[in-house]
């Protein structure tokens, strides 16, 4: 009632509603209602995860306001707030958001996101040994769920392949920062080797923004070819993500193409520039540094990646 009493103060007027509903409707016809209530909200949450992450988590608190914390929707969202905060780059609160998952819920594939999310936290603050405590509880999870599969339902099934998506992403990145490189590159063949993945559109970007960064290319080829196939993933990562409007990937995919661009030499910036894909990427970042419609986080790299680029090169038309 106390987190019912502080989102009221916060101006969450559709706690509010619900809490006065309830207390005007029989417990039997209200029970449905809610739950369907607490649901709509939670897909609201999950919405807006990519595009709008204050909307996103203002919804996850509804949800969290009107269930318990041993309830599978409150799990959910307390997952969604964790990617919030990572998003906002606050990797304590998301840390402790997740682990607050892990301790309360009964919920396999709850706990296993959460696991993979802690994942990306200590992948993102260097903590090596907590990164590798949590991927290998995750393979254990992943396993056990897998021998349990034939009991799941649809929805269940496609939310597991989503966590594994994510757990090869997350993965194929660590080892890359870590100068791995074959197993960065053996990760990443095991997300490309998903028949469903590109039906899942964030871990399809994703899976374009690693190429771009030079995970999964050819390492047969020439160098030269490389770089211009990391640059058409990063064009293509940019162009899909703008589409539905993911920023947390428009950004990403901005500053990677800037940085490739500053590490290449002259040779390597005209052959980047007779492939095309280049100048496409420069002019988004100007059209974007140049248009108010954009969000904070994307001009805000777009801007930075504009000030790298005229301290380097002149030939950017």
């Amino acid at each position: 009632m106390w987190q019912i009493v502080k989102n009221i103060r916060k101006g969450h007027i559709g706690t509010l509603m619900i809490v006065l509903i309830s207390m005007f409707l029989p417990v039997k016809n209200f029970a449905k209602p809610l739950r369907e209530q607490t649901e709509y909200f939670l897909d609201k949450a999950y919405s807006y995860i990519a595009v709008n992450i204050d909307s996103a988590e203002y919804y996850a608190d509804m949800v969290c306001s009107i269930n318990r914390p041993q309830s599978a929707l409150y799990s959910k969202a307390k997952n969604i707030k964790a990617k919030v905060e990572f998003s906002r780059m606050h990797y304590l609160h998301s840390a402790n958001q997740y682990l607050a998952v892990i301790e309360n819920s009964k919920n396999q594939l709850d706990v296993l996101e959460a696991e993979v999310g802690l994942m990306k936290v200590y992948q993102r603050t260097s903590d090596n040994i907590s990164f590798y405590q949590y991927r290998n509880s995750a393979l254990k999870r992943m396993q056990s769920i897998q021998d349990e599969s034939d009991k799941m339902d649809e929805t269940d099934l496609n939310a597991f392949q989503t966590i594994i998506r994510d757990f090869r992403s997350v993965s194929a990145l660590y080892f890359y920062e870590l100068e791995q490189i074959n197993q960065s590159d053996r990760e990443y063949e095991k997300l490309m080797a998903d028949p469903e993945l590109r039906y899942d559109v964030p871990a399809f970007l994703m899976s374009l923004y690693l190429k771009g960064l030079g995970i999964g290319v050819d390492r047969t080829a020439m160098p030269a070819e490389q770089l211009v196939e990391r640059a058409r993933s990063l064009n293509d990562c940019l162009r899909y993500a703008e589409r539905i409007g993911n920023q947390r990937l428009q950004a990403m995919s901005l500053r990677a193409t800037a940085v490739l661009l500053v590490e290449a030499d002259a040779e390597e910036i005209n052959l980047l520039i007779d492939a095309g894909d280049i100048l496409e990427s420069v002019n988004k970042l100007l059209a974007i540094n140049n248009h108010e419609n954009y969000s904070v986080i994307v001009k805000s790299n777009a801007d930075i990646c504009i000030q790298w680029l005229y301290l380097r090169y002149d030939r950017m038309s």
